[in-house]
């Protein structure tokens, strides 16, 4: 075969968009090549490339513009009622107001060994999980020297420096000064904002859809410049900085009714917001935020661009959610209006709705556990597809600069032992906002890069040395008896679980917060795996050691044995259950991935 007829049956395939590019590339540097006029003939050639890269954007242009009309066409006639469902109470049940004292253990260190291995095998059913009595001994197991600190589930932030402080003072929390950011004021809003009384839920009555455009009448609209103002805001101590369109800021009343809502969408979608997209989106990436962390940047900025109108905030936040992706539709009754977003977890603690069987969630509402009733939204769709928020893990790591100091010590085998740590103030506060979700969020987010090492720090130098044993029985010395024990319900009125970095924070903490930081360190600081168990009112955990004693309380998971360890049941050692929950079975196991 000849050269010819491989170099056409190779380039076939691939399209003639290969041949172009390949005959400009040569056309370029034969023009190149001729000094008299190249220059001349380069410059036709670079305006005519630079023509078609316009045509091609302003065909995307075009064609999210159709999309956007077909959406607010849809937003003037498919709305329905729905039902809203009572917020879901968390699952961890009524939990003890005063913790039970654990006996000193008498039994002899002997061990036996574990049964089962990792398993590459699919995962079981839950119907897996067995509780085992005591079993045969074994010989005891071996020190092992204490591993290095576990690489950080991402890359760490550059060291954030610790100020410099007076004696601590135990269980006193303290902020270290920070310098506040360099943020120019949001430009106040300029004319009063209108409260419109919304328009009652019923369904309105289907209309004929309005024809859409026929193909190729869309105007040649001129390509979006830059907005004119930058909006700086304060994103828990990390300083974002946004350019905006002045529109947003004197956007009219929007009636809460299909027409009104439909009209907002229209009048959104013909502003420039393609800039702001672009900042929000760099800025997520920067910080490295999740999908709430992204939601609420949103938020912040709707906040910042119209601080009086909580209404008009929400609209905004609606239409920036779905240009970023997510599953958001504003729903409304005669007296709220309401955000709702599609959320892949389950959520507990506020209401929602079901559309086309998923569930949307008001999680941006004033106070979204008292939504009930019936409220209107549109059904169907967004014309391209959306997601829903997945919240499987929370950011730790984008805030640097306040960094908070605690005091704490406990006492581990008659000797007493003192700890300081540090821990980001901003990544609390961030925190606190998450919606409250299952038990696995908590366990699998890790503190922030100042809290990860200042624990590191603190604790390591007690661990080297250590058996398995000792090393888990030290971090339950830790947690049990470092932290004052209080129930959600009499420190905050309700049920609250902490992430690791809460616990550091607020002055006491329950079961399934100690269980968190427990389950946390033990594979940062041991390399050790675990498991949460939640029982009727109680949460604990168990790790999964080399060798096992014959007097221990284990279960057995995924064909995997671990040891009972509770850090709620004082001077408990490993091995040792709460008497009420000792032989039981778990209502379910939380697993870490």
């Amino acid at each position: 075969m000849s050269a010819r007829r491989v170099g056409a049956s190779w380039l076939a395939p691939t399209g003639r968009w290969i041949g172009r590019v390949v005959g400009a590339c040569v056309a370029a540097a034969w023009l190149l090549s001729r000094p008299a006029v190249a220059d001349d003939e380069f410059e036709k050639f670079k305006r005519a490339a630079e023509e078609g890269v316009a045509d091609i954007r302003q065909e995307f242009r075009n064609a999210v513009a159709a999309q956007d009309r077909e959406f607010a066409d849809h937003l003037r006639t498919q709305w329905a009622e729905f039902e809203a469902f009572a917020a879901r109470k968390p699952e961890i049940g009524p939990k003890p107001r005063a913790l039970p004292v654990a006996p000193r253990r008498t039994a002899s260190p002997t061990v036996m060994p574990r049964s089962g291995s990792k398993s590459s095998a699919a995962a079981q059913p839950r119907s897996d999980l067995i509780v085992k009595a005591p079993g045969v001994a074994v010989p005891p197991t071996k020190p092992v020297e204490f591993p290095a600190q576990r690489a950080a589930d991402r890359p760490p932030a550059p060291g954030v420096p610790v100020p410099e402080q007076g004696p601590a003072v135990p269980g006193r929390i303290t902020d270290a000064p920070r310098a506040t950011p360099d943020i120019p004021p949001v430009m106040p809003e300029t004319r009063p904002d209108v409260a419109v009384a919304p328009a009652p839920p019923p369904v309105p009555a289907a209309r004929p859809v309005p024809a859409p455009p026929a193909p190729g009448t869309l105007e040649r609209t001129p390509p979006p410049c830059v907005a004119t103002q930058t909006l700086a805001i304060d994103f828990f101590g990390a300083p974002v900085k946004v350019v905006i369109d002045p529109a947003w800021r004197t956007l009219p009343p929007v009636p809460t009714n299909p027409d009104g809502l439909a009209n907002f969408w229209d009048r959104m979608s013909g502003t420039r917001f393609q800039p702001t997209l672009d900042a929000v989106e760099a800025a997520r990436r920067a910080m490295a935020l999740d999908d709430w962390g992204h939601a609420l940047l949103w938020q912040e900025v709707t906040k910042a661009l119209r601080p009086t109108a909580p209404r008009e905030q929400l609209l905004l936040q609606w239409f920036f959610l779905v240009k970023s992706g997510f599953d958001a539709r504003p729903g409304y009754s005669a007296q709220r209006l309401l955000l709702l977003v599609n959320v892949r977890q389950s959520v507990y603690g506020v209401s929602y709705i079901k559309v086309d069987d998923k569930p949307y969630y008001e999680l941006f509402g004033v106070d979204p556990a008292t939504a009930a009733g019936r409220y209107a939204a549109y059904s169907g769709r967004y014309p391209t597809a959306l997601r829903a928020m997945d919240i499987r893990v929370a950011a730790t790591g984008f805030a640097a600069g306040t960094v908070s100091r605690r005091a704490l010590e406990f006492d581990n085998r008659g000797k007493r032992v003192r700890v300081d740590l540090a821990y980001e103030r901003p990544v609390t506060r961030y925190l606190d906002r998450f919606p409250q979700l299952d038990f696995e969020l908590y366990f699998a987010t890790p503190p922030s890069p100042a809290a990860r090492r200042s624990l590191a720090e603190a604790l390591g130098p007690h661990l080297k040395g250590l058996s398995q044993e000792e090393g888990v029985d030290f971090l339950l010395a830790f947690v049990q008896k470092a932290f004052e024990y209080k129930t959600d319900k009499d420190q905050f009125g309700r049920e609250k679980y902490f992430f690791v970095e809460e616990v550091l924070h607020f002055p006491y903490s329950d079961c399934e917060d100690r269980s968190a930081i427990f389950s946390w360190l033990v594979r940062e600081l041991l390399g050790i795996d675990t498991v949460g168990l939640h029982y009727p009112g109680h949460m604990t955990t168990a790790v999964a050691l080399t060798s096992v004693r014959a007097d221990w309380q284990t279960v057995e998971w995924r064909n995997k044995r671990y040891v009972i360890a509770d850090p709620t049941y004082i001077n408990a050692s490993v091995g040792m259950a709460m008497p009420s929950y000792r032989g039981q079975k778990p209502l379910r196991v939380v697993e870490l991935y």
